[in-house]
């Protein structure tokens, strides 16, 4: 039997489940379903779910889940509407597909799981490209950050022209690392609208590219710390700037889209950022998370494939 999270608080005496059975062994699911709050709720439906599995056919846990479905379907179907007109269609979907499982011949159930489906989706491929081009942003935001510092502190006499010229073979060898990766994102990119994105990003990257390969090949003599700023023109701050100014525009104009009738042709929400310190911050909260699921379920920790 399926478990999953209840939506919203269900406004439910406890004395309409008064015939539904007075086990002892039912009085922790009880106690959690009259504090009413949706986290005692789940744990309170996942405690008589988990009950029926091991005492098959116990007539009354089967009454307790059978009421709070009951009550899941009322609940669930106004709970869709309100984070479908919120754009929260992670969430929308989430409750749809308790809903499908709870009642699968419902016609109206059917129909909006059909709608909510299509646009969560939209959302999750949405999600991923956003969590793509940020990855690439804050990597192109490192190297075009330190090239910037060390090309100016050797302007500043700060720094020799050869420790430029090393910098820039380090530079050049992780922006041909980046280069392939967006090159290999291209290639796998089924929307039209992202593939157009992708290819104005790998343009970008190689420029740079070409850019750092003209000064590794130079001389240090030929070259003063001025001349090579200059030459890696692409990663000046107007270049870098506008680049993933453009972008983050197009993607903002792909959610925004409307028909002829002014009417949004998706009902998704931008997840999508370009400040560094935002994009690191959110890589930690999903490490965070991803062990605090492990710990609660006694997995015990693997490495990512970045800590190998």
């Amino acid at each position: 039997m399926k478990i999953f999270k209840l939506p919203a608080l269900f406004v439910i005496s406890i004395l309409l489940l008064s015939g539904c059975g007075s086990k002892e062994e039912y009085k922790k699911g009880e106690a959690l379903y009259e504090k009413g709050d949706e986290e005692s709720l789940v744990k309170a439906r996942n405690f008589f779910t988990i009950y029926l599995d091991k005492h098959p056919g116990d007539s009354g846990a089967e009454k307790w889940i059978k009421k709070i479905d009951e009550d899941y379907i009322i609940i669930g179907k106004k709970s869709v509407d309100k984070y479908f007109k919120e754009g929260n269609v992670l969430k929308a979907y989430e409750i749809m597909s308790n809903l499908k499982t709870i009642a699968p011949n419902d016609v109206e159930i059917q129909k909006g799981f059909s709608t909510v489906e299509g646009l969560y989706k939209e959302q999750i491929e949405f999600n991923e490209y956003s969590k793509y081009l940020e990855g690439v942003f804050k990597k192109n935001f490192e190297i075009y950050s330190e090239w910037d510092k060390i090309t100016s502190d050797g302007i500043l006499g700060l720094k020799s022209t050869q420790e430029i010229f090393n910098y820039s073979k380090t530079a050049l060898s992780e922006i041909s690392k980046l280069r392939i990766i967006v090159e290999n994102e291209g290639l796998q990119l089924e929307n039209s609208e992202f593939s157009l994105i992708n290819d104005e990003l790998f343009n970008y990257i190689n420029r740079i590219e070409s850019n750092l390969s003209l000064v590794a090949i130079s001389s240090t003599a030929e070259l003063t710390p001025i001349d090579i700023k200059d030459q890696v023109v692409s990663l000046k701050p107007e270049n870098f700037n506008a680049t993933y100014a453009s972008i983050k525009n197009t993607m903002d104009n792909y959610v925004a889209a409307t028909d002829g009738e002014g009417k949004l042709l998706r009902n998704i929400t931008s997840t999508l950022t370009f400040k560094y310190d935002e994009i690191v911050e959110h890589q930690n909260e999903g490490q965070k998370s991803e062990f605090k699921v492990n710990s609660e379920s006694n997995v015990e920790m693997t490495e990512s494939e970045d800590e190998k």
